[in-house]
């Protein structure tokens, strides 16, 4: 691998279980927090209960001036028209003027909690804590309001439910009042229209002695009028399906952008002819009628097929409707269906008027065709019965006006009365330990992770596989649940890391070169405190239990730490005898702490100046000299990155291994190391990594061959034989 520029390695599944794994004690521990906080708030927080009820609105219900339209043309009734509209009922119950009821209804001004609120700030507290909720796909309507009194909340609730009822019927009774005020108003005219035409037929027919007509005039007279009546009553009947259609479309509306118009309906190809067709036989029918009775097989047929081409109207309607509109609310379908009725009523309405239009203006010609004194009689007598008919009618919407206004209802009706039940609705102690526990696993997993991004050193054996390239990975060390002792291949010589030590020196053995009468290994790591010292001692040590002739050599004149590891103190050492203060063997302690095989060589007092001290010619002459005592020279060398010492002693080394210790050993540093090393010629035999969980021991076991024991043997300079070393 190059080592100049390193891709981050790709993240897996398995890494990412790693991750957790490595950081579960982070994750417990925020999630802990986490539930801990969330439980304090369920069990501490005060206990919210909820009041609700529940009204049936009723959407089909007319206002006094929209049942008016029924029977009044639109010319007749007051500006400003009707409507009948769901929404606005249900913006009625938070209205200014039913929470007004409710504040004086309870005098919360005088409740000790409101008294120094104004009537508006209660107002505006009643507002936001009071829901109106429709349920839906239905005409029920919820009412809720949330407090930790529980009486309180019924009473509001309650309240509510009685003040908005009272508004409806006050604003009912209002409408009835001045539909029947209105059509009072209007009698008094009508009356003297009718008066006025009959004083009028009087004096004419005295003036001019004029008393009847003869029969063939009466007959058209009473053709005419009951034609125009017949008019009158089409017109009506088109202004009230015209007003529920408006009505309809606009809450349709609210449902969908895309909506269907009375226009569009009017103006399709097919509505028109067949709107045409109903004027022509409509026409036909009127001049059958003034022939024949009603039961006329002719008048029979023709209206037979006047119904047919209605039927086909509605048809095409419903087509036109269903094609604009695409809402499945089953309430807005029964809308939709009653749109479709109104519109064919409309349009049929439509083609009568202008039939019977037709048929009076035909009449009309047979009027001006009679002598001037029977055209005035004529006249003024079709007057007369136009406004009677008028005055009639009035008269009677006057009475049916005085029985809405007294049995004026709100159209609301009570399905569910106040009610609070004993559980509070706040704290929900379950939803809310649950979001605890989500959040916390949230805040933990994503506190791993952000702790891993923040980290930038070595967390697994994988890692250092992939960042060492081609280095290959001799070794690992095991890291027990307890620190392992410094010199563990003495105190514990069958754990788990003592047999680490010994495979590690079995395959140091195999990647030194050939062909040297001795071989000089450097043990170096990237940053202090790697272990570098303790994979020195230990690996001197496994190496003279194995047989070896070892000298242990502390090179490390910065921070030297092989004299603690083994418990020793010298006042002479290597730097003392590079300034030719001593000669070697005072400073060599032979077979150190009893063990057969090793002798240590201490750094003795630390130089002032070690790059001095490391450019003496002295030290390869004592590599030389040591050569020729020992079958293997190990070397603790200062760390490759704080300082250049390591990477000047190429010359006289055969082989460096580099330490990398997991959670310790920055990623970037492991990079660097190796490019320092290879750049300063060093023959880089592997990297031994320390600090391994057991978990993570399978995998370099896998690599290498878990449980293999492997035999090698070793030549050395001396006279000996073979030495067999097992590990």
């Amino acid at each position: 691998m190059d080592h100049q520029n390193v891709e981050p390695m790709e993240l897996t599944l398995s890494d990412i279980f790693k991750i957790l794994k490595r950081n579960r004690l982070l994750i417990l521990s925020i999630l802990f927090a986490v539930l801990v906080i969330t439980a304090l708030y369920a069990f501490l927080s005060p206990k919210i209960y909820e009041a609700s009820a529940t009204l049936k609105m009723n959407t089909g219900n007319e206002s006094s001036l929209l049942r008016l339209a029924s029977s009044v043309p639109s010319f007749i009734l007051p500006a400003g028209g009707v409507q009948s509209d769901y929404q606005t009922s249900i913006e009625m119950i938070k209205s200014r003027r039913t929470l007004e009821k409710v504040i004086d209804d309870l005098k919360l001004q005088q409740l000790d909690r409101f008294k120094k609120l104004s009537k508006d700030e209660i107002m505006k507290f009643l507002l936001e804590k009071i829901e109106v909720q429709p349920i839906k796909d239905t005409s029920l309507v919820k009412i809720s309001f949330q407090d930790k009194d529980r009486e309180f909340a019924e009473k509001v609730v309650d309240a509510v439910v009685n003040s908005y009822i009272q508004t409806l019927e006050e604003v009912a009774q209002n409408e009835a009042s001045n539909t029947r005020k209105f059509i009072e108003s209007q009698l008094p005219q009508i009356e003297e229209r009718l008066n006025k035409a009959e004083l009028a037929l009087q004096q004419f027919k005295e003036k001019n002695k004029i008393f009847l007509i003869d029969e063939q005039t009466k007959l058209l007279l009473e053709n005419l009028t009951n034609f125009e009546s017949q008019l009158l009553q089409a017109k009506i009947s088109m202004e009230e399906a015209k007003k529920e259609s408006e009505a309809i479309q606009k809450i349709l509306s609210k449902e969908e952008k895309m909506m269907v118009t009375s226009q569009m309906i009017s103006d399709n190809p097919v509505v028109v002819q067949l709107r045409s067709k109903l004027i022509d036989l409509n026409v036909e029918l009127a001049g059958l009628l003034t022939k024949y009775k009603s039961t006329d097989q002719q008048v029979v047929a023709l209206k037979r097929q006047i119904s047919e081409v209605e039927k086909q109207l509605q048809n095409e309607v419903a087509k036109i409707v269903s094609q604009e509109q695409r809402t499945i609310n089953p309430n807005y379908q029964t809308l939709l269906s009653q749109l479709i009725t109104l519109e064919v009523r409309i349009n049929t309405n439509d083609a009568y008027i202008q039939a019977l239009e037709k048929v009076i203006s035909n009449y009309q010609s047979q009027v001006d065709g009679l002598p001037k004194l029977e055209r005035e009689l004529f006249g003024l007598m079709r007057e007369r019965e136009i406004a009677e008919k008028l005055y009639t009618m009035f008269v009677q919407k006057r009475e049916e006006a005085r029985i809405q206004e007294a049995g004026a209802s709100s159209g609301v009706s009570v399905v569910d009365e106040a009610f609070v039940p004993n559980i509070p609705v706040k704290p929900n102690k379950k939803l809310i330990l649950a979001i605890g526990f989500v959040l916390g696993v949230f805040l933990g997993v994503l506190g791993a992770f952000g702790k891993e991004f923040m980290d930038k050193t070595v967390k697994d054996v994988r890692e250092v596989h992939y960042l060492a390239g081609d280095v290959q990975v001799i070794g690992q060390i095991s890291k027990a649940d307890e620190p392992n002792p410094d010199l563990i291949t003495v105190v514990q010589p069958y754990s788990m890391a003592s047999e680490n030590f010994r495979l590690i020196s079995g395959n140091i053995l195999f990647s030194l070169p050939n062909g040297k009468s001795s071989k000089v290994l450097a043990v170096t790591s990237s940053v202090t405190q790697e272990g570098k010292s303790f994979v020195a001692a230990n690996l001197a040590i496994s190496f003279a239990n194995g047989g070896v002739k070892v000298a242990l050599v502390d090179l490390d004149m910065r921070k030297p730490r092989l004299e603690e590891l083994f418990g020793i103190k010298t006042s002479d050492g290597l730097s003392d005898y590079i300034l030719s203060r001593v000669k070697i063997d005072d400073i060599c302690v032979q077979e150190v702490l009893g063990i057969k095989n090793l002798d240590f060589f201490p750094i003795g007092s630390i130089p002032p100046n070690p790059i001095s001290v490391l450019n003496s010619s002295k030290i390869p002459e004592l590599i030389e000299i040591l050569k020729e005592r020992y079958d293997l020279i190990v070397v603790d060398t200062p760390p490759v990155l704080p300082v250049a010492d390591t990477s000047r002693m190429s010359n006289f080394l055969d082989g460096t291994l580099l330490i990398v210790r997991l959670n310790k050993t920055p990623k970037d540093a492991i990079v660097e190391s190796l490019n320092i090393l290879k750049r300063s010629k060093h023959n880089v035999l592997g990297i031994v990594i320390n600090g391994v969980q057991e978990e993570m021991k399978e995998y370099y076991y896998s690599y290498y061959g878990k449980g293999r024991r492997k035999k090698f043997t070793m030549r050395v300079n001396s006279n000996t034989s073979k030495r067999k070393i097992r590990t």
